[in-house]
């Protein structure tokens, strides 16, 4: 039979009971809107002067919605303290509501005398509200204060500090001017508001640092096989304020200046980023630049770029050919290939490769292998025959780049600083001048004439 999952789902239900309505009540946070009634110089019709707080749902087609409405009924019965009379809202209380920021209705009473006297001070209010992860506002209860000044008096809120906030004084109203009261809209209302703020600073980025979050973008710089200038490679990372119009905005820009002086670790080299960071960024969300060495290609002994120079070759060279004209002993000894008549041949000697070296600038060249040395002048071309005795072993390199025989199994080398790869015999039983080409040929035209040379002498030597 087939197999049928059964999924659950919960949702966030962390208040609207309780005494103080930090309970869950069996119906999802993000569907309830809070009300919340104040009474100031009275009392509810209860008796009691404490504010009331109520949790609505929010319903659209018989169903919980964000965007729904719920039906909202305001608290009546309100009676006055002594000295007291004449109680209102400060608002206009709607019978139908929506949206899931908290609402505040004050009913307020007035003095008996009018205007006040002989009492020449009146009650503000002070009210302190925390943003929440939706970009909303809720208001800190419990700090709620009633304060008392001169009529004429400017008044003045202290903001509090809150762990993880930061006082936005931008949209606060911390200060205000008193006035006789003679209806709700008299009552003075401070009203401060702090901004979520737990990244910008600390070692690991994740302390406030005094600009709410939600005005910064973070920037994070890596280092790949190497370090920066300060010699650490860990990750960096760096909080921008997005400004606009010289005030901090979220669709604001803010300049980035990035690392300089990378330093690459041993065996790396030519540092880049692989997408160059901007000096100008927008937008909150985070970004990674990242800066990379790419390792350092080792010689290649069958493709190299430059010429070795060892000092002694690991291992001598038999050719088993006759002596070199010139030379001593049997394919080695010093021999010279300047104008020389000797015909290279390449045999299959596994592990013996040319190795080249010049002392003096590069005007003559050493042509090393085994334990033998032929010193050739700079530029002088020289053809290797191919031949059978190669088989599939020979590779012949020049400047980085496979040289394949031609069809009459001839190549044509200049001695230019450039490695010569493989393993080699002499032949002194061919003999013919080494040709001499113009620097200017290209090396199809070398190749053309130095085989055309190669079997002149060839055929002129069998005549």
């Amino acid at each position: 039979t087939d197999n049928n999952v059964i999924n659950f789902y919960y949702a966030v239900d962390s208040f609207g009971d309780g005494e103080n309505g930090d309970e869950g009540d069996g119906t999802p946070d993000k569907y309830q809107k809070k009300v919340i009634f104040k009474v100031v110089n009275g009392k509810w019709a209860d008796g009691t002067n404490a504010d009331k707080f109520v949790y609505l749902d929010l319903m659209k087609d018989g169903k919980y919605a964000v965007d729904g409405t719920a039906t909202l009924t305001a608290p009546t019965g309100m009676t006055a303290d002594e000295g007291f009379k004449n109680g209102s809202w400060d608002a206009e209380i709607p019978t139908t509501v929506s949206g899931t920021e908290t609402l505040i209705f004050t009913y307020s009473f007035i003095r008996g005398t009018t205007p006040v006297e002989p009492l020449d001070s009146v009650s503000y209010i002070v009210e302190h509200y925390k943003e929440n992860a939706d970009g909303t506002y809720s208001l800190v209860e419990k700090d709620t204060k009633i304060l008392v000044g001169k009529i004429g008096a400017t008044v003045t809120a202290t903001a509090n500090t809150y762990e993880g906030y930061c006082y936005n004084e931008a949209k606060s109203e911390a200060s205000g001017v008193l006035k006789a009261i003679s209806g709700a809209s008299d009552i003075l209302t401070l009203k401060l508001y702090y901004d979520i703020d737990k990244a910008g600073d600390g070692e690991n980025g994740d302390e406030g640092d005094g600009t709410p979050d939600k005005y910064q973008k973070k920037v994070i710089f890596k280092v790949v096989n190497g370090k920066w200038a300060d010699g650490t490679s860990a990750d960096k990372f760096v909080y921008l304020n997005l400004m606009k119009d010289g005030k901090y905005a979220v669709d604001g820009t803010a300049t980035l200046t990035a690392p300089t002086g990378m330093v690459a670790k041993e065996g790396f080299e030519g540092g880049a980023w692989k997408v160059t960071p901007p000096s100008i960024v927008s937008g909150t969300n985070e970004e990674t630049f990242i800066y990379t060495f790419t390792e350092v290609v080792p010689e290649n002994p069958e493709n190299p770029d430059t010429p070795d120079t060892p000092d002694t070759p690991d291992t001598p060279v038999d050719p088993g050919t006759p002596d070199v004209p010139g030379g001593e002993g049997e394919g080695g000894g010093n021999g010279s290939l300047n104008g020389g008549a000797h015909h290279i041949l390449f045999g299959k000697t596994d592990g013996i490769g040319w190795y080249q070296v010049s002392k003096d600038g590069g005007k003559t060249w050493d042509i090393v292998f085994g334990n033998s040395t032929y010193e050739v002048k700079h530029g002088t071309e020289i053809i290797v025959r191919a031949g059978d005795i190669m088989g599939d072993a020979f590779t012949f390199y020049v400047n980085g780049n496979a040289v394949k025989p031609d069809a009459n199994g001839n190549l044509v080398v200049t001695v230019n600083g450039y490695m010569l790869i493989g393993a080699i015999g002499i032949d002194p039983d061919i003999d013919f001048e080494v040709p001499d080409v113009e620097e200017s040929l290209n090396w199809f035209q070398k190749i053309i004439k130095a085989i055309k040379d190669f079997f002149d002498k060839i055929f002129g030597w069998m005549k």
